[in-house]
């Protein structure tokens, strides 16, 4: 009886329940301690203790999608992982299993829900679709209708860029969709359009003609109510409340070196830029929007690449900067003997492909790169009337 009477009195304390609950390693063991009882799903699921479980715990990265080019078709790889997500690990893998040649399904843009927007190829033309392999796996996906047509319907007769993007957070696969377009006709302005889809379709939700945006467009990335268009000579940032629009210069050292940087979100207020320069050092500078004014760049950090990968015995050379992902705050790293995973957080490596020799061909091996990360926040089960989990 008093075993139990102390025990009721510790776990009878949201305090002391959460604190418990925060040792828990993943978010999936956050669901399942939730199901024991409606006070336990209402401290797990709160949002003030998954704001703290989440700086404990970032979402764990499962691996990375690797989109074949002209040599191979696309792959998954895994990164290392606990057993307890070995299931998630093969839902991952599970979305090539309808596609017999993986190199026609290429993977575009992920979110933490699990949700991934793909390009694929149907009767030799390429479609757009959204998959959810981590929640629905084997599950088709959904189709979405062509970015052509949007571009036809606009009435604007020019050449026409299109990039669609994933909002952070949605209720089901497509609800937020956007559809950045980007339109010129061989004067220096160009016209940016943003469509939303909904109703099956896509709608023109906002527009812009500015002078300042570059013809090329390295990367697009949506920040809140900013959209940041990376090309060779700066970054276009759109805020589509105002309808404004800027250009942030790179840093002075930004132009040291071949490959061209990566932006991170930091939040609504500001992003990342990462960029290995001098072959080996990988910079990190920051950038904020205050009080509605862009800011200037900061340099946070200076990563000397040789003395890391030293430190784990792997061999140095040549880095090329091929993904940076916000969070956990990691960066995909190519030299010439293979892949690796930086977390640049924790200070660890890990080698997630080995490269095959190369006779004769010049070849990438791979395209482009999209990594694939726990969901979050976690899918806590729903409390309906007459079937409440107890007390």
């Amino acid at each position: 009886m008093a075993a139990a009477a102390a025990m009721s009195l510790v776990l009878g304390d949201d305090n002391l329940l959460g604190e418990i609950l925060l040792r828990l390693a993943f978010p999936t063991y956050l669901v399942r301690a939730a199901v024991a009882c409606k006070r336990w799903l209402r401290v797990a699921s709160s949002p003030a203790f998954l704001r703290h479980f989440r700086s404990v715990h970032p979402p764990r990265l499962l691996g990375f999608y690797a989109n074949g080019g002209l040599c191979r078709p696309s792959e998954f790889w895994p990164a290392r992982h606990p057993p307890e997500l070995a299931s998630a690990v093969r839902r991952a893998a599970s979305v090539f299993d309808a596609f017999p040649c993986g190199r026609w399904l290429y993977v575009m843009r992920s979110r933490e829900d699990g949700c991934l927007l793909v390009s694929l190829t149907v009767s030799s033309s390429f479609i757009d679709a959204v998959f959810s392999p981590l929640l629905y796996p084997g599950r088709d996906g959904v189709i979405l209708p062509s970015s052509s047509l949007a571009a036809r319907k606009s009435g604007i007769h020019c050449s026409c860029s299109s990039f669609v993007l994933l909002p952070e957070h949605s209720n089901d696969g497509l609800q937020g969709l956007k559809l950045l377009q980007i339109f010129r006709d061989g004067k220096p302005r160009a016209t940016v359009r943003i469509n939303v889809f909904q109703n099956g379709e896509w709608g023109l939700h906002t527009s812009v003609v500015t002078k300042l945006l570059e013809n090329s467009i390295l990367e697009v990335m949506e920040n809140g109510n900013k959209v940041y268009i990376t090309t060779k000579a700066n970054i276009f940032v759109w805020d589509l409340v105002s309808s404004t629009c800027s250009v942030i210069d790179y840093p002075d050292e930004f132009h040291r070196g071949f490959d061209m940087g990566l932006l991170w979100k930091v939040n609504d207020s500001g992003v990342y830029l990462i960029k290995v320069i001098d072959e080996s050092q990988l910079r990190i500078w920051l950038h904020r929007t205050v009080n509605g004014n862009l800011g200037d760049w900061v340099s946070m950090d200076t990563i000397c690449l040789n003395t890391v990968f030293t430190g784990f015995g792997m061999p140095v050379g040549s880095f090329k900067l091929r993904y940076a992902g916000e969070n956990p705050g990691f960066v995909l790293l190519e030299i010439e003997c293979g892949f690796f995973c930086f977390n640049i957080h924790s200070k660890t490596l890990e080698k997630l492909f080995q490269m095959p020799p190369r006779v004769g061909r010049v070849e990438p091996w791979f395209a482009s790169f999209c990594p694939l990360t726990m969901i979050w926040p976690p899918r806590f089960p729903t409390m309906k009337e007459g079937h409440d989990l107890q007390e």
